[in-house]
């Protein structure tokens, strides 16, 4: 039991020759006849334990989770206080919900989960930052597996057969949005999709489904929906090539399957056929498949086919395919190796509006860039309900890799929001047409950041909650030797919102400011993850390591390789 013990100084008045003679050490035998100072023997009301519960759930509100998890283990008393839900409950509101840290974990209502899924989420998720941020980031668990194993006497005869003397590589590793990060899509040669189910706290890997294509059929694109409400789970894309001239094909056929985990395949909703390609396949948000360039629309549940007019696209002297794309409330935003194209698409994400806008009043946005880039992505930082009423659009970042001048560098650009007008201001500021004014950009396009990186940076990745990583070659140093190898750079693109004080904001007859958008690009010193490399590998630029994923929610990692193997790397 933990005690307390009041210091009580003796008096002055206290006879010193009355007091018995210290020891050979110096000590008092007494313990209580200390000659300036004196103890208490402690009690029950002195202690920290017989504080009611309500005080102790007070304190505790202000102990962090990996505190708490230690006091536990100090006596009986925490133990049964910190397994309360309510405990749990408010250290996930106030250290994961209110850091904007994601919560890991299956959707669904916190409200419906018990103490212990909270403790778990919460542990999770904190440990996860907290690695993620430190100065020497650690990997908690590596797994790896073959994806020749997913071969048995069930599998598809026509298909083409994976040996281990002769493994297919890895071209294509996805993880399914929703699943936790257990469920991972690996794409091997050019014919075998699989879904694989890896536990976060187990070392083996399970076939949930697969699917082989027909002889001569070979796959050409695949993309994995974001939306993991949606039924459609996965567009893939294959062609078949011309039996009489090189490099023709035949057809180009595009499908859209959903997961019956239940009989352990995949399952075709829809398809489309096209004597073209279909690919690249650029992104699928719900029932919409953004692919090709010029950049085309797939509505995969209604059948609806939409290719960009030509006149959209800029004519530009550089490369100029596309990178990405993203939808963003109710534009799709494009980014090409030489410009950033903004296109308002309100009629064809919401073709069943009554309310469609004026054309008039819905305008794009184009941005020429120096340079060509060759890599990029876009997250987008997410608005509540209360915050998109007062923006016309959500802020976004942009990173892209760019070869200028002979140096290689990521350059950020952030796109940043404009404030919705007042009515009042909305109804003075239009001409005798209506509404003229209206016709602006719903975002400013700001160049913020450019960051040096090695020629050698590829693979540049970013999940949904802003956390990313780029791969780069560098020399390890350990106290016996140093050697190349690959390793993987973590980054954070993250958004916040500055409110003004009180005493800044306008007068009654004054709009109050809404404040500014603060942008922030944090790139990690350390490694996350470093793979040795051969002095053949970073002579020719052929590395073994070919696709990476990033699950940020969960903090885990996959790679796939040349030699037919996936590796599964967990950072909690």
């Amino acid at each position: 039991m933990t005690r307390l013990y009041a210091s009580r100084l003796s008096s002055p008045d206290t006879d010193r020759s009355a007091l018995p003679p210290p020891s050979k050490q110096g000590r008092y035998d007494s313990p209580g006849l200390a000659p300036t100072l004196s103890l208490v023997v402690g009690c029950p009301g002195a202690s920290v334990m017989s504080l009611p519960d309500d005080i102790l759930l007070l304190i505790i509100s202000f102990v962090g989770v990996n505190d708490i998890v230690a006091l536990r283990m100090t006596s009986k008393r925490f133990a049964a206080v910190s397994n309360l839900r309510w405990v749990w409950s408010d250290a996930l509101k106030r250290h994961v919900i209110d850091r904007n840290i994601p919560i890991p974990g299956y959707p669904g209502d916190l409200k419906s989960l018990s103490s212990k899924d909270l403790e778990i989420r919460a542990l999770h998720a904190t440990r996860f930052q907290e690695n993620w941020c430190s100065n020497r980031p650690r990997t908690k668990r590596c797994f790896q597996f073959n994806v020749d194993d997913s071969d048995d006497a069930d599998a598809n005869a026509a298909g083409a057969s994976l040996t281990r003397e002769h493994p297919a590589p890895v071209s294509h590793v996805l993880f399914v949005p929703g699943s936790n990060g257990e469920l991972i899509i690996t794409v091997s040669g050019t014919s075998c999709i699989t879904c694989w189910e890896v536990p976060l706290s187990g070392s083996e890997s399970f076939i949930v489904a697969e699917s082989k294509m027909p002889k001569n059929h070979i796959i050409d694109g695949i993309a994995v929906n974001t939306d993991p409400k949606s039924e459609g789970l996965l567009a893939v894309t294959w062609i078949v090539p011309s039996p009489t001239t090189t490099g023709a094909i035949q057809s180009g056929t595009i499908e859209m399957w959903m997961l019956d985990r239940f009989h352990g395949r995949f399952v075709t909703i829809n398809s489309r056929q096209s004597p073209h390609r279909f690919s690249p396949l650029h992104g699928l948000h719900g029932d919409w498949l953004i692919l090709a360039d010029p950049v085309a629309n797939w509505h995969w549940r209604k059948g609806l086919f939409y290719v960009l007019n030509w006149g959209n696209i800029h004519q530009s002297p550089a490369p100029d395919g596309v990178l990405c794309t993203k939808f963003v409330r109710g534009y799709l935003l494009i980014i090409r190796q030489s410009h950033i194209h903004l296109l308002p698409l309100h009629h064809l994400l919401h073709p069943d509006s009554k309310t469609k806008p004026q054309p008039e009043l819905m305008t794009g946005a184009y941005l020429h860039m120096p340079g060509v880039g060759d890599a990029a992505v876009i997250v987008e930082h997410k608005l509540s309900e209360a915050e998109e009423a007062e923006w016309m659009f959500n802020p976004v970042s942009i990173l892209m890799r760019i070869s200028e001048g002979g140096f290689d560098v990521i350059r950020k650009y952030d796109l940043i929001p404009r404030p919705v007008l007042p009515d009042s201001e909305r109804e003075g500021s239009g001409d005798d047409a209506g509404g003229a004014a209206l016709a602006q950009t719903p975002c400013n396009f700001m160049p913020s950041q450019t960051w040096p990186v090695a020629p050698s940076c590829t693979n540049l990745i970013v999940g949904e909650n802003g956390k990313g990583l780029w791969t780069e070659t560098r020399n390890i140093t350990t106290s016996q030797s140093t050697y190349p190898a690959r390793c993987m750079i973590g980054f954070d693109l993250n958004a916040e919102l500055v409110r003004p004080p009180p005493a800044t904001t306008g007068g009654k007859n004054e709009h109050p400011s809404r404040g500014y958008w603060k942008f922030n690009f944090v790139v990690r010193e350390r490694e996350m993850y470093a793979a040795r490399v051969g002095m053949g590998e970073v002579a020719r630029r052929q590395y073994r390591i070919t696709t990476s994923a990033l699950e940020d929610t969960v903090g885990r990692i996959a790679l796939g390789s040349r030699d037919g193997k996936v590796e599964v790397v967990d950072l909690v």
